[in-house]
């Protein structure tokens, strides 16, 4: 054994300029000296997940990252329907609120490399050319999974979003952003007995369509350590009640050769278009009731009484506690500590993400406006409940609303209201999303200035400044002749 290793070593001594020689030389004498060759590997890093070696912890990682491909695969399959076609989603949301839009892709381990790729596009209702999403304070896209992230929403980001990946175009979210016009009415969950719930699900009789609230998850608790609140919002939303092929065959009542058939309720109202129809299918987790996609759905009467809710919950949540990084040497000594949760980072963790910059603006109004709606102008990136302050002094909305006879009030979408403002109303009103500030309002009410004047005085009046106008433009233009004639 020994004579063969020392064979081989002379041959490699002979090319020993060849490069691919001297690392295999390198690497015999390293076996040599009692090292192993998966020691002394040099693979790439991309490369461990197609060569693993004899590490049972990756070989382990890799089997649950095909698994995770695949279970991905089988669900996109089963979303797809009889049709066998991505299907587009329709989604409302109220302003202030977050979204989340998923690339809805799946990417296999053997081309992770791909999702650097994706980017997400962005076009108007109805399309007028798409651009690129622009991210920014509220507009977030995550790097491991290319989820697009966008906060504070406002009336301008409706519009169609999708993601691209190579040549490949994912199916579009439809976003619309909810004014105050939405109907909307406060409910409580199901463990408050004596309030007003949620409304159940409901069909449409003639329409084969289903009416129902779409809920969104819980915000986080607008407090720690102490009682809270938290919110939840469900828009009302239409979709069918069973999936209908399109190209085949249409809901009963309606074909394809009538635009307009009589429906079969006692209304006697006209049911939609088939084109509508095709439309509603389209859309498997339905529309909302109120979007402009299909604005026919007004006119069903059960759809145009239904409201959005907003729930609101108490809660109590322990504080976290402090995140502190730490960095360990080889024998798991630890050499230096950052307690992130002071705003305090190591460099080893790199460039921590700026936070949102802290809104301002002011209001001017005055005492002949019948009611300000003082919204809180700034987000943190989070969809905590709003907790309102005048100067420095918490606003406790059932106090406050008593002690002013109801002039005064928090909504259920934590807006400030003030009906018939005074003088006395102006001052700083700050926004608080946890312990962090997140906007300011700065609220001048002054007094109104009113002229009751009587017409008849105001003729008069205007009579003698023409008068006195046109006596002096007469005696300059005599003054003048005189001066002339000399």
């Amino acid at each position: 054994m020994q004579f063969s290793i020392s064979y081989i070593l002379l041959i490699l001594a002979c090319c020993s300029e060849s490069f691919l020689f001297t690392k295999l030389k390198q690497k015999l004498k390293a076996f040599l000296k009692g090292k192993t060759l998966s020691q002394i590997s040099e693979f790439p890093l991309e490369s461990s997940l197609e060569y693993p070696g004899n590490d049972p912890q990756l070989r382990w990682e890799i089997r649950q990252l095909w698994d995770d491909y695949y279970s991905c695969l089988e669900k996109k399959l089963k979303s797809l329907g009889s049709q066998k076609s991505v299907m587009p989603e329709a989604i409302m949301v109220f302003e202030g609120s977050s979204v989340r839009l998923d690339c809805k892709v799946c990417i296999s381990p053997a081309e992770l490399n791909t999702i650097h790729d994706v980017t997400w596009y962005y076009d108007t209702i109805p399309p007028n050319g798409s651009t690129l999403v622009e991210y920014g304070e509220h507009i977030l896209l995550s790097p491991e999974d290319k989820v697009l992230h966008m906060y504070n929403l406002q009336q301008e980001n409706s519009g169609q979003y999708f993601c691209k990946i190579g040549g490949t175009v994912m199916a579009p979210y439809f976003l619309e952003v909810a004014n105050d016009s939405e109907p909307t009415v406060q409910v409580r969950p199901h463990t408050a007995p004596k309030a007003h719930h949620s409304q159940p699900s409901e069909n449409v009789p003639g329409h084969n369509l289903e009416v129902f609230t779409a809920w969104e998850p819980w915000s986080p608790c607008s407090k720690c350590g102490e009682v809270g609140k938290r919110v939840r919002f469900g828009i009302c939303t239409v979709k069918f009640l069973q999936e209908v092929n399109t190209t085949e065959k249409l809901p009963t009542g309606i074909t394809n050769n009538t635009n307009e058939t009589k429906n079969l309720n006692s209304n006697n109202t006209k049911v939609l278009e088939s084109g509508v129809m095709k439309l509603l299918a389209l859309f498997k987790k339905g529309i909302p009731c109120r979007s402009s996609l299909v604005p026919e759905l007004q006119s069903i009467p059960q759809i145009q009484k239904r409201k959005s809710e907003i729930m609101m919950a108490f809660c109590k949540e322990p504080c976290t506690q402090e995140s502190v990084f730490q960095i360990v040497d080889e024998k798991g000594k630890v050499v230096e500590t950052a307690n992130n949760s002071e705003g305090i980072y190591s460099s080893l963790q790199g460039i921590p993400p700026i936070p949102p910059s802290v809104e301002r603006t002011t209001i001017y109004e005055d005492t002949s406006t019948y009611k300000i709606i003082i919204k809180c102008p700034g987000n943190l990136n989070t969809d905590t409940p709003v907790q309102w302050q005048i100067g420095t002094k918490n606003i406790n909305p059932i106090l406050i609303e008593k002690q002013s006879g109801g002039r005064i009030y928090i909504d259920m979408k934590d807006h400030i209201n003030l009906k018939k403002p005074r003088p006395t109303d102006s001052n700083i009103y700050s926004c608080w999303q946890g312990k962090e500030l997140a906007g300011t309002v700065r609220l001048v009410i002054t007094k109104e200035v009113k002229l009751s004047l009587n017409h008849h005085v105001m003729l008069i009046g205007l009579s003698l400044i023409t008068g006195t106008f046109l006596i002096v433009c007469f005696r300059v233009f005599k003054g003048r002749k005189k001066i002339l004639m000399q």
